[in-house]
C-alpha cells in the first residue's frame, strides 16, 4: 500500500514540514536574512521515518518554492549544500553569503551597548543567540557599569573583556572579578540569576557579553560557573587568537561547551588566513578599527554573517584591530528568546517569567547592593 506523503510550508514555525499519513517524519527549517534571500539552516527526519528519501524530498520542495519566487539561496544545512552538489541544476540560487548587520544601540545597566545578535533575519551563529559590544566607555565609582540581580535559563552567558573590570556575583554563592583576558561561563540550565557589579574600577571599559542557547540535553540541568584566568592563544602571523571557547587551529579552550562551537578574539594588524571548519557556519563581530573580508568593510559594533561551507577565511586589518570570530553546527533545535529566557515556547517562557518575578527558589538566592531587575509582561497576547 502506497502512503499518502506531501511537503507543506509551516510559516508559523519557519520550516517546511514533510508529512506521512499526516504525521510530521521531518522538516526543514527555512529564516530570511535579507530581503530576496531565504537561508536553510538544518534539515530533520525523524528516525522512524529515515531511509525513505524524505530530506531530500524536503529540500527539492524547498528549493522549488525558493525559484518560483524568485529568492536566492543560503544553504547553512550540510544537507541542503551536499544535496545542490549533487545537482548542479540548482547551484544558480545559491547566492555569496557575505551580510552585514549594524549593532543596535540599548542599554543594560548603566551602560550604552551595540546588540549585534539577535537582530531581524539573524536569530543564530551555531549556538550563539546574543551578542552585546559593551562600551567603550570611560567608568568611575560613580558610573560603574553595574547590572543588577536577573535570571536565565536555557542558556550559558560568556563575558570577556577588552578593558576594565567587573565584580560577577551569582546565586550559586560565586564572586569572581573579572579582568582583560579571563573569561567568565555561567551556565542556566533550568535557572540561575547573577548580579554584575563595578569593583570601584576608574578608567576605560569596554567588553563583549554573548549568549550560548544549550541544547535539550543539558538546558534542564543544573546551573554551574567558572572563570578561566589564562586561555590559549595563537600565533596568526598578522597578529594573535585567543580561544574563549571550542578550538580552533591546534588551541582548544578549557571552557565548558554544551555544543560543537567556537569563540576567537583576534588581534590584528595585516593580513591573516583563517581555518575554519565547513560544518560550522561563522560570523565576524567588529571590535575595534577596520577589518576587510572578501571586498566588505566591517566596523566596531557590526556584525558579519559568512555562511558555512569555506574551510579558510581570508581577513585583512589595514590598521591595528580587534574582532571576535564566532562559528558552530547550525543549531537544530527550534529557540524561542524572551527577556533574559531562552526556551522552545511561549509557554515555558511564561512560565520562567512568572517564577522569578513570585520569587520562586527555582532562580536561588542573591544578595546584592544593585536593585533586582522584574521581568517585563511577555510580547504575546495572554
Amino acid at each position: 500500500m502506497t502512503q499518502q506523503i506531501e511537503v507543506v510550508d509551516s510559516a508559523e514555525r519557519s520550516r517546511y514540514e514533510v508529512l506521512v499519513e499526516g504525521d510530521v517524519a521531518g522538516h526543514l527549517g527555512h529564516r530570511t536574512p535579507r530581503e530576496g534571500v531565504v537561508e536553510f539552516p538544518h534539515t530533520v527526519v525523524e528516525d522512524a521515518f529515515a531511509g525513505r528519501g524524505l530530506a531530500a524530498r524536503l529540500v527539492r520542495h524547498a528549493l522549488d518554492a525558493a525559484r518560483a519566487a524568485g529568492l536566492q539561496v543560503v544553504p547553512t544545512c550540510p544537507y541542503v549544500r551536499a544535496w545542490i552538489g549533487k545537482h548542479p541544476d540548482y547551484a544558480d540560487l545559491v547566492t555569496p553569503v557575505v551580510e552585514v548587520v549594524d549593532g543596535q544601540a540599548a542599554q543594560v545597566g548603566t551602560l550604552g551597548v551595540r546588540r549585534v545578535l539577535p537582530r531581524r533575519g539573524r536569530r543564530l551563529v551555531g549556538a550563539w543567540c546574543f551578542a552585546d559590544h559593551l562600551g567603550p566607555a570611560e567608568v568611575d565609582p560613580d558610573r560603574s557599569p553595574g547590572v543588577g540581580p536577573h535570571p536565565h535559563c536555557g542558556l550559558a552567558t560568556v563575558t570577556w573583556l577588552l578593558e576594565g573590570e567587573l565584580l560577577h556575583r551569582d546565586s550559586l554563592g560565586t564572586e569572581q572579578p573579572i579582568r582583560p583576558g579571563q573569561l567568565n561561563l555561567m551556565t542556566a540550565g533550568r535557572g540561575v540569576q547573577h548580579a554584575e557589579e563595578g569593583t570601584g574600577y576608574a578608567g576605560p571599559f569596554e567588553g563583549v557579553q554573548l549568549w550560548v542557547a544549550q541544547p535539550d540535553a543539558t538546558r534542564s540541568g543544573p546551573a554551574a560557573f567558572e572563570h578561566h584566568a589564562e586561555l590559549p592563544r595563537l600565533d596568526l602571523g598578522a597578529g594573535t587568537g585567543t580561544v574563549l571557547l571550542g578550538a580552533f587551529a591546534d588551541a582548544v579552550s578549557p571552557a565548558r561547551r554544551d555544543t560543537e562551537l567556537v569563540g576567537v578574539e583576534l588581534r590584528l594588524h595585516g593580513t591573516a588566513d583563517l581555518p575554519l571548519r565547513p560544518d560550522f557556519e561563522y560570523a565576524l563581530v567588529g571590535l575595534r578599527g577596520a577589518v576587510e573580508l572578501d571586498g566588505v568593510h566591517l566596523g566596531p559594533g557590526q556584525l558579519a554573517y559568512l555562511g558555512a561551507g569555506a574551510d579558510e577565511l581570508r581577513v585583512r586589518v589595514p590598521e591595528r584591530g580587534r574582532a571576535l570570530l564566532l562559528g558552530g553546527v547550525p543549531f537544530a533545535e527550534e529557540v524561542l528568546m524572551f527577556w533574559n529566557f531562552v526556551g522552545r515556547d511561549r509557554a515555558e517562557l511564561a512560565e520562567a517569567a512568572r517564577a522569578w518575578n513570585a520569587g520562586d527558589d527555582r532562580f536561588g538566592r542573591l544578595g546584592s547592593p544593585l536593585p533586582r531587575f522584574v521581568a517585563p509582561p511577555a510580547p504575546w497576547p495572554a
